[in-house]
């Protein structure tokens, strides 16, 4: 049997809505073959690309961008988290319009709309039209988890001292981490110039 047979039948047992990952399909044959036989797929309207090596049989449902990302990062053995600086600008610390995040784009390509920190290196992606991207983060950031307390640290880390220390004090006494309770479970994942200010209260 070739490749591509295998490739397809493969494909044909996959459940509408699933992702398809070229990753799942290499144990089948060389990867340029498997590449070759999901391209010709594509060009045929029998699967969809969602974005690179991802794919929908079609008349499944269209995937949240959210969705796509996190399997995406899961298939590659990655963890990926929101970037500091649009927690930041969720929790009213920053303007939207001073959020600074440098990514290099080829001319003509728009930024991306997507901005993550990701273990493991930086990296970026389409989905459809729209990037994605990935910004290679310490390890500590991601011990931190997804609570809303960890997320104002991380907002707070994006900011960095200067920025953080200019900041009134009214600003940051409301936040879930300035309470003393919290400080016990989280002053160890700050930076000391953030855990400082808090102990300080100044």
């Amino acid at each position: 049997m070739s490749y591509a047979t295998l490739v397809r039948e493969f494909v044909s047992l996959q459940p509408l809505d699933k992702l398809i990952f070229t990753r799942d399909a290499l144990h089948l044959g060389t990867r340029s073959a498997i590449d070759h036989t999901l391209k010709r797929m594509v060009d045929a309207d029998e699967l969809i690309r969602v974005a690179r090596g991802v794919f929908l049989k079609p008349g499944s449902a269209e995937q949240p961008r959210a969705t796509v990302i996190a399997e995406k990062m899961h298939a590659f053995g990655r963890r990926a988290i929101l970037h500091g600086g649009k927690l930041a600008v969720q929790l009213g610390l920053l303007d939207a319009d001073k959020l600074e995040v440098s990514w290099r784009c080829a001319p003509n390509q728009k930024p991306p709309t997507e901005i993550l920190c990701t273990s493991g290196g930086s990296t970026s992606f389409k989905i459809e039209d729209e990037a994605a991207a990935f910004f290679g983060a310490a390890d500590r950031k991601f011990v931190l988890g997804r609570k809303q307390q960890n997320k104002e640290i991380r907002a707070l880390w994006y900011l960095g001292k200067k920025a953080f220390q200019e900041l009134a004090w009214e600003q940051l006494e409301n936040l879930s981490i300035a309470a003393r309770s919290e400080l016990i479970h989280h002053a160890r994942w700050m930076p000391a110039w953030m855990s400082d200010r808090f102990i300080t209260r100044t």
